[in-house]
């Protein structure tokens, strides 16, 4: 068996010299080929929670006794400024 934490040559006819070819295993098991290829992922927002959109505000605006509904720029919002992770936009 070939060990995976190797990299590996594989000779091909017809070509001078080998190309090198990474495993698709690891210690933990198989992985999916994005992961092996390291796939471009969106940045994690840091220190702001993302803001929820939804149909209806009726429920997120009892969240929290500090939210409050306003309505900005012709969009409908709930804002807390105690706890800004109950933030939501209607839309």
């Amino acid at each position: 068996m070939i060990s995976s934490a190797v990299e590996h040559f594989v000779d091909i006819e017809g070509v001078t010299g080998s190309i090198p070819v990474s495993s698709t295993m690891n210690s933990s098991g198989p992985r999916s080929v994005f992961a092996t290829q390291g796939a471009v992922r969106a940045p994690r927002q840091t220190g702001n929670d993302p803001m929820k959109v939804r149909n209806s505000l009726r429920s997120l605006k009892q969240r929290h006794r500090d939210c409050r509904v306003v309505r900005r720029k012709g969009r409908v919002y709930v804002i807390n400024k105690t706890q800004r992770r109950f933030k939501a936009r209607q839309g």
